[in-house]
């Protein structure tokens, strides 16, 4: 079992040695993947054809948003009025029963 001790070390040292230096490579090669990768987000963001269908989505968007407060300004507009015309028959059913109980007095 002592002999074999020494042959561990070494082969944990080896091991290690290895490691550091992929590790090291592996680095390398990612920091170049970012690299790469940043330079070509950087092209894409000055491609002129998808700026102008970024411009293009963000006034679809605009108008899409000006329809819908549009349309639901109309449809509170058009529930107040449902509202106002229920409120004002249900005071015209009320002052028509209140007047048919009086005259049966």
């Amino acid at each position: 079992m002592a002999r074999s001790v020494p042959y561990i070390l070494m082969l944990a040292l080896a091991a290690a040695a290895c490691s550091r230096s992929d590790g090291d490579a592996v680095k390398h090669d990612l920091d170049a993947a970012g690299h790469d990768i940043k330079a070509e987000a950087h092209k894409i963001g000055q491609d002129p054809d998808l700026k102008r269908a970024g411009q293009d989505l963000h006034y679809a968007a605009k108008d899409t948003g000006n329809a819908l407060r549009a349309g639901a300004a109309e449809t509170a507009d058009k529930a107040r009025q449902a509202a106002d015309s229920a409120d004002a028959k249900a005071h015209q059913a009320a002052d028509d029963a209140r007047n048919r109980t009086s005259n049966q007095n």
